[in-house]
């Protein structure tokens, strides 16, 4: 009588566990596709960005080459102040009049020979 008990309960174990298994196959193929729809729309909006990147137009109006030249401008004036800034406190280090220093560049004071 055990025998054919057990054999039961396994058979009933093996419908339940076969259906579990069902479920989660059904479970992984439904990831599986929204994963690939997922890595699909990924594609296409990576796509859609190099054709952007492709076809970006320059603006060639009066307005955009000055707001260009605007911006270029204030970059160089960024690190020109940077470099006047070193230059200033490097003169200073040194004990030189950062003035003087001015003039002589511009060619406005000329110092002695003696002085060197």
């Amino acid at each position: 009588a055990q025998p054919s008990e057990e054999r039961g309960e396994c058979s009933s174990l093996d419908g339940h566990y076969k259906a579990v298994c069902d479920k989660f196959e059904a479970n992984i193929s439904g990831h599986t596709e929204v994963l690939a729809r997922s890595e699909n729309r990924v594609r296409a909006a990576e796509d859609t960005v190099a054709d952007l990147n492709r076809s970006h137009i320059v603006d060639d109006s009066a307005e955009g080459k000055a707001s260009r030249r605007c911006s270029e401008l204030l970059e160089r004036n960024r690190r020109l102040m940077t470099a006047n800034r070193t230059l200033r406190s490097r003169v200073k280090l040194d004990q030189l009049d950062p003035d003087v220093l001015v003039l002589v560049t511009e060619g406005s004071f000329s110092i002695p020979r003696s002085a060197f």
